[in-house]
């Protein structure tokens, strides 16, 4: 089936809730964040002659299917019945790891699966580490009132790490793999090109923004390390650089972190600073018909998802090139038709 049939084909969503399929919405969104902790879906349904009353209850098991696949597992935060209509808010299982607190206790040796696995059992979330080397952490210490995601979000940042929820509720533990082929195809030519008649981003909400403020052609990060023998008790500065081959300009930037105990974490830390800001420097925003992207290969539409990459050519905003996508939002509004929103930026660290 060409992209444009498979776009305009009344996509099929339902949520499906003790083994129910509601369907037939009025309006909804179905959003998958890279950089949020949990997911989310928002239901709009109309409520005749209260219709809908108690088909969905706040706290009830969930499942998002878009044409017969699964996106998102997880439960109801709220149902609200206002002007003949029922509203059903929810986020995936990793919501219960944002709300609810850690038991306040000490691990020692612990491997952030494991923690994870530990914070995470009374939702049966399973977990995978993708191809990365995990650290075995001395001490870890829950502290009071600490949410179990801030905890786990915690370690991932000392492994270098990002944690996030597929689909079908299992955790990943890993890295952004940048070095992927590109999934999808998105044009934006200019009216006037000939090729304009290819271009599959919508004009209307389309935005690109690049802002180099926050970046530098040398990052040096200062950290500091206590001295033994006669230098006992005093405290040794630690400093070393990074650079951003990108920046043409002299820009220089000095941080300092007491917590940085030595040369190497030094080292690792001014390189995450110069891939953070890279990446946060560069945010594309566009809305596509359909939930479909044209892929990349020439192969039948997929539907758009994030941890993928897309050959992205603008010519409006003079890009092109290879970004990686980080948030997809399926929407529907009755008579608007249905429509995805993408959020993707260049390769860079995200934790």
């Amino acid at each position: 089936m060409t992209i444009a049939a498979r776009n305009l084909a009344p996509p099929r969503v339902r949520l499906v809730v003790g083994g129910a399929e509601l369907g037939d919405w009025a309006s909804f969104d179905i959003e998958s964040d890279l950089l949020q902790p949990a997911d989310a879906f928002t239901f709009v349904a109309p409520n005749i002659n209260g219709a809908m009353a108690g088909k969905v209850n706040q706290m009830d098991d969930v499942v998002v299917t878009v044409d017969d696949v699964v996106q998102m597992r997880g439960f109801v935060d709220s149902v609200q019945y206002a002007n003949g209509q029922v509203q059903i808010s929810g986020r995936d299982l990793f919501g219960h790891l944002v709300d609810c607190s850690a038991p306040p206790k000490s691990y020692r040796r612990v491997y952030l699966d494991v923690l994870a696995a530990k914070l995470s059992a009374p939702w049966d979330i399973a977990w995978q580490v993708d191809g990365v080397a995990l650290k075995q952490h001395r001490w870890v210490k829950i502290e009071p009132g600490e949410s179990c995601m801030d905890a786990i979000v915690r370690l991932a940042k000392v492994d270098r790490v990002l944690v996030w929820l597929d689909a079908q509720g299992v955790g990943h533990i890993g890295r952004p793999d940048y070095d992927q082929l590109p999934k999808h195809v998105l044009r934006r030519y200019k009216g006037t090109d000939p090729m304009s008649e290819l271009n599959n981003v919508l004009e209307d909400g389309a935005e690109v923004s690049e802002d180099g403020r926050d970046r530098f052609s040398t990052i040096t990060v200062l950290g500091s390390s206590g001295n033994s023998g006669s230098q006992w008790g005093k405290t040794a500065l630690q400093n070393q650089s990074s650079t951003d081959a990108e920046v043409v300009s002299t820009r220089t930037l000095i941080l300092t972190d007491g917590d940085v105990k030595s040369i190497s974490a030094c080292k690792q830390k001014a390189e995450d600073e110069v891939e953070r800001r890279a990446f946060e420097s560069v945010v594309i925003r566009y809305t596509t018909a359909g939930f479909y992207g044209e892929e990349a290969s020439g192969q039948e539409p997929s539907m758009w998802a994030i941890d993928t990459r897309a050959a992205v050519t603008d010519q409006i905003a003079g890009l092109d090139g290879v970004y990686y996508v980080t948030k997809r939002n399926f929407q529907l509004e009755l008579g608007q038709g249905h429509v995805t929103a993408l959020e993707l930026h260049q390769g860079g660290w995200l934790a």
